[in-house]
């Protein structure tokens, strides 16, 4: 690591724990002090402070902006980073005290934030690393995430939406901290190439129907192929939506962070992490992306008592918050926003399953080199590494969402 951002790194981390009054502090980098994703930099940070006698530690996360160009700027990659900042310092602080005034618990399915940044070229989130504490992702190409996951999942979003809507109904001007409806995805480099490759693993997907003369999904698959990027732009702009609350935008696998408990190896606790897609929309856009994404037919199966858990847990929150059910988003409202969304999703499902099943990179991918190629297809790999549980996870979704009449 460079020596000058690592003295900006210690810095950082000094000033988001002056809340803390600790007397010394002492940093420290792991071996792995820093690894690459696609779209920000993260760096491993280990403290160790006195306060008066006791030794305190921290094992903490610094989230940083990619210090390139055209990541920042012709990708607008700088407004992300700053609405993710604004999300850890100022919306989920008042939402803190909003649910608190009210006598309700706070939302604590997100890691604990110490401090941001917010300067020229510098867009940074002290977090808690919550590795040390066995919180772990969903591991990839095997079996999806049970119905324990997803109950989980549902419940957490069901209380970030609740809070939303409530604020929504009681103090709306909070939201326009947000700006514009946008998503990382308007670019319009990321949305051509992002949507190109989600057509593409349609066709990839339809050939393999056609190769088993199993034509229905194939007509599916190219129905939503030539609507996907109005579906997409529609979504993005919210049009004909009315219902606007902050949402995650990006619910996928590797964004949800499950504690396991070890007597029965069952998931009791979910972090949702990189809100970095965070958007104004829909609600059940959050529902139906996870749902979809993260799910094979086997969960899906229970989707009626899944939508119900959703919407049961969202009343009771909006009521301990102060807000009508029925008013901010009734069960009927819930259903039709969740059927209007569905195709959306649905159409990801192929590149999804991709990315569950991809092999091994060589070259780690970065947002900034599909600029001049045209393309992100390094972001989902090459060689499939079981290509038969692949197609069987699009295949079990596709011919139940088909049944449901969803698409």
């Amino acid at each position: 690591m460079d020596k000058e951002i690592k003295t900006k790194i210690i810095s950082w981390v000094k000033d988001a724990l002056k809340q803390e009054k600790l007397d010394k502090i002492d940093v420290k980098f792991p071996v792995t002090d820093a690894t690459g994703g696609y779209s920000a930099e993260i760096v491993y940070v280990d403290v160790r402070a006195e306060k008066g006698l006791e030794t305190k530690c921290y094992n903490l996360i610094v989230k940083k902006n990619k210090d390139n160009e055209v990541i920042m700027d012709t990708m607008n990659f700088r407004e992300v980073y700053k609405k993710e900042v604004y999300l850890y310092s100022t919306y989920v602080p008042f939402l803190k005290k909003f649910a608190e005034k009210r006598g309700s618990a706070p939302f604590d399915n997100i890691p604990r934030c110490y401090g941001t940044v917010n300067e020229t070229n510098h867009y940074v989130i002290v977090m808690e690393n919550l590795k040390p504490k066995n919180f772990r992702c969903h591991p990839l190409g095997g079996d999806a995430m049970s119905l324990d996951h997803v109950k989980l999942v549902i419940t957490a979003y069901a209380k970030w939406h609740a809070l939303g809507l409530a604020v929504r109904d009681q103090d709306p001007d909070v939201l326009k901290g947000f700006g514009k409806p946008r998503h990382l995805l308007e670019n319009e480099y990321l949305m051509k190439s992002i949507c190109a490759s989600i057509e593409n693993e349609m066709d990839y997907v339809s050939e393999i129907y056609k190769k088993n003369n199993d034509l229905k999904p194939v007509e599916v698959l190219q129905k939503l192929k030539e609507n996907y990027v109005q579906m997409f732009r529609d979504m993005l702009e919210n049009k004909d939506e009315d219902v606007l609350i902050a949402r995650h935008g990006d619910s996928w696998n590797n964004n949800f962070l499950f504690h396991f408990n070890e007597e029965q190896n069952i998931p009791d606790k979910v972090m949702i992490i990189d809100w970095q897609a965070g958007i104004l929309g829909n609600p059940m856009a959050d529902v139906n992306q996870f749902l979809f994404y993260c799910c094979t037919r086997k969960e899906l199966e229970h989707l009626d008592e899944i939508l119900k858990l959703y919407h049961d847990t969202l009343s009771k929150k909006l009521k301990e918050l102060g807000s009508d059910p029925s008013k901010c988003f009734p069960w009927d409202v819930c259903k039709k926003s969740f059927e209007r969304y569905a195709p959306l999703s649905i159409a990801g499902v192929p590149i999804c399953s991709r990315m569950c099943f991809k092999g091994e990179v060589k070259k780690a991918f970065d947002f900034a080199d599909s600029v001049e190629s045209g393309n992100v297809d390094a972001m989902f790999g090459n060689e499939l590494t079981d290509p038969k549980k692949y197609f069987e996870r699009i295949d079990g979704v596709l011919k139940l969402v088909i049944d449901r009449k969803l698409v």
